[in-house]
C-alpha cells in the first residue's frame, strides 16, 4: 500500500499548533505531514468539514486519498468531510474522539455564554436525539481503517459530568463506532493524550499497519 499523506487535524477551542510536536514525531518516521488549522468555535460542523477539505485538496491537488490522525473535534470534521463526499480517507487514528457525543456538552449548552463562546459546533457534540445531538449520530460509519485511542483518567471538572470512565471530556464507550479497525485506551487525560509516549508509537503502528499490534496492547 502507498503510503498516503497525513493530516493532523486539531479539537475544539484548539488550533493547529497543539498537533505540531506530534507531527514532528511523524515526519521523523517517515510519513509526509499537513497540519490544518480550522476556526473551530466560528462555524457548524458541514461548514469546517467544507473549510478542511478545501485546505487539503489546495496543499495537495494531485493526491486522491489521504491518511489522518485527529484529537477530540478533529475526528467528527473528518467524519463529516468522508459522509459529505469531499475526500477520501485510507487510514486514520483519532485520539478521544465523541463519535458518540460528549455528556459534558450537555452539562454546560444550557450556560448561556459557554453557548456564545463555544460556538455550533460545540452544541453538535452533545449526547440524546435532538435535531443538535443527531449529527453526530446520524454520521455513517467509517469506510476506511480506523484506530481510535481512548483515555482513561479523573479530572475534578468534568468527570462528575460522564457517566462511565473516560478522559475527563468523553467516556471511553463513547469514543467507539462500529466498523473501527482497533481501539485501545491509555490512562491520560482528553487534552494530553496527544503528547503521550505510547500513543504516539501506536499511531506510527497503526499508520504502517491498519492496527495497533503489540503498541495497542502495551498501552491498554
Amino acid at each position: 500500500m502507498t503510503t498516503a499523506p497525513v493530516v493532523l487535524l486539531h479539537g475544539l477551542a484548539r488550533n493547529g499548533a497543539s498537533m505540531y510536536s506530534l507531527a514532528r514525531y511523524l515526519r521523523d518516521a517517515g510519513f509526509e505531514t499537513l497540519v490544518v488549522s480550522y476556526p473551530s468555535r466560528r462555524d457548524p460542523l458541514s461548514s469546517l468539514a467544507s473549510t478542511v477539505s478545501t485546505e487539503i485538496h489546495e496543499n495537495f491537488p494531485k493526491v486522491d486519498r489521504f491518511s489522518f490522525v485527529t484529537h477530540s473535534m478533529g475526528g467528527i470534521v473528518l467524519r463529516t468531510m468522508v459522509a459529505d463526499g469531499l475526500l477520501q480517507v485510507q487510514r486514520a487514528v483519532m485520539l478521544a474522539p465523541p463519535n458518540g457525543g460528549s455528556e459534558v456538552v450537555n452539562g454546560l449548552r444550557r450556560v448561556p455564554f459557554v453557548s456564545r463562546i463555544m460556538g455550533p459546533a460545540f452544541l453538535q457534540l452533545s449526547v440524546g436525539t435532538d435535531a443538535e445531538a443527531s449529527w453526530v449520530s446520524g454520521l455513517p460509519s467509517p469506510d476506511f481503517e480506523l484506530g481510535v485511542i481512548a483515555g482513561r483518567q479523573w479530572t475534578p471538572f468534568f468527570s462528575p459530568l460522564l457517566p462511565g470512565p473516560g478522559d475527563g471530556k468523553v467516556t471511553v464507550a463513547s469514543t467507539r463506532i462500529e466498523g473501527m479497525s482497533d481501539h485501545q485506551v491509555v490512562r491520560t487525560g482528553h487534552t494530553w493524550i496527544i503528547g503521550h509516549r505510547l500513543v504516539k508509537a501506536s499511531i506510527v503502528t497503526f499508520l504502517r499497519n491498519g492496527s495497533f499490534g503489540n503498541a495497542g496492547r502495551r498501552a491498554d
